[in-house]
């Protein structure tokens, strides 16, 4: 019974504030581990290309990715070569893990 009146009077009155569950990025300090590892292994030409996508679409994309890297990775990796091969989840996972590598300055 005082168990009871304890609660209910915990009850009227004030609510608690709940905060938002953070989804999985955000507790390993905002980064996608999944998506960055992926765009690392497309980056890195480990990962198996089968996308059938328009290489034109693509291009444009890569060609802006490609002008994020600096000077020394850039002239080892050309990633505009990539277009047409790469599913839209890819090309995703692509720009993410080089945004979050090779963050404008």
């Amino acid at each position: 019974s005082l168990f009871l009146s304890a609660a209910a009077s915990l009850a009227s009155g004030s609510s608690i504030v709940r905060l938002p569950v953070p989804n999985v990025g955000a507790v390993s300090g905002g980064l996608d581990r999944e998506k960055f590892g992926l765009g690392q292994k497309i980056f890195s030409g480990s990962a198996e290309l089968s996308g059938r996508e328009p290489a034109a679409a693509q291009r444009e994309k890569l060609q802006a990715l490609q002008t994020k890297l600096p000077g020394d990775v850039a002239a080892k990796r050309n990633l505009p070569e990539l277009a047409g091969k790469l599913l839209p989840e890819q090309l995703d996972a692509l720009e993410y893990f080089v945004t979050q590598r090779y963050p404008s300055k």
